[in-house]
């Protein structure tokens, strides 16, 4: 998350989700992650364009798992996909 270190609550479950989704949202448009999660579609693209895209749905997931209280981050430690997580 270039300079800045954003400490918001993780997410234990459904007790914190509404508050925090609202927060993860906001670093996801700060960063210029989120509005690459919805487009996946990768035919249209350059291999360089390709690789691009992939690295930044990485970054994505990794700020949304390090997010993640312990039993959360368990259950969706194999879900690559930002969208999906």
């Amino acid at each position: 998350m270039a300079d800045t270190i954003f400490k918001i609550p993780k997410l234990k479950g459904s007790s914190n989700y509404d508050i925090w989704s609202i927060r993860i949202e906001a670093i996801l448009i700060r960063e210029g992650y989120y509005s690459i999660m919805s487009n996946t579609d990768f035919t249209s693209l350059t291999l360089e364009e390709t690789t691009l895209l992939e690295e930044k749905l990485t970054k994505a997931t990794s700020i949304i798992k390090l997010s993640l209280e312990d039993g959360p981050l368990l259950q969706t430690r194999f879900i690559s996909n930002p969208s999906i997580l």
